[in-house]
């Protein structure tokens, strides 16, 4: 049901650098695991996503899967 809203405002699409594409939801739940960890920046999201085992289950990623970068988070988030 949230995938179906987040698609309304987000449909990703590669760009002419040919950077991956993220599911509107992974980005969505990095937002709230940022607001549920004290309000973190899109920089400290990145970093914990990166480094925290937990957050990354959470976000149904594995370790080899690349992590959305903060300038995709703060794009997400406009």
């Amino acid at each position: 049901m949230i995938e179906k809203a987040i698609a309304q405002h987000y449909a990703p699409v590669s760009d002419a650098a040919g950077r991956p594409t993220y599911p509107g939801l992974l980005l969505f739940k990095m937002l709230l695991a940022g607001i549920w960890h004290g309000g973190l920046s899109d920089e400290a999201v990145e970093d914990m996503a990166n480094s925290n085992l937990h957050v990354m289950r959470c976000l149904g990623l594995y370790l080899e899967d690349d992590v959305p970068d903060h300038l995709v988070l703060s794009r997400f988030r406009t």
